[in-house]
């Protein structure tokens, strides 16, 4: 039996600025990270995310979930923010 998709929650304004701010990174895992999580903001699956994107399903899977799991004032944090 398939498990239901996982997909990061309706993000806040200053969320979303921390991660397209994050989209400009030089460092390419917040680079990442923040792409994978506004393409699951926007409604796509993690196979859709690692197919647009080249990489593995469980990278998305752990982003989305490491997301998830903070409390959501450190998600901007976690979104980049602290990098720039």
């Amino acid at each position: 039996m398939a498990r239901a998709p996982i997909y990061v929650h309706q993000l806040t304004d200053e969320e979303r600025a921390a991660l397209t701010a994050g989209l400009r990174s030089k460092e390419a895992f917040v680079l990442r990270r923040c792409q994978i999580l506004l393409a699951s903001a926007s409604g796509k699956r993690a196979s859709q995310i690692a197919g647009d994107l080249g990489c593995d399903t469980d990278t998305c899977l752990n982003a989305i979930n490491a997301f998830m799991r903070l409390p959501k004032v450190s998600n901007v944090w976690f979104a980049g923010a602290a990098y720039h």
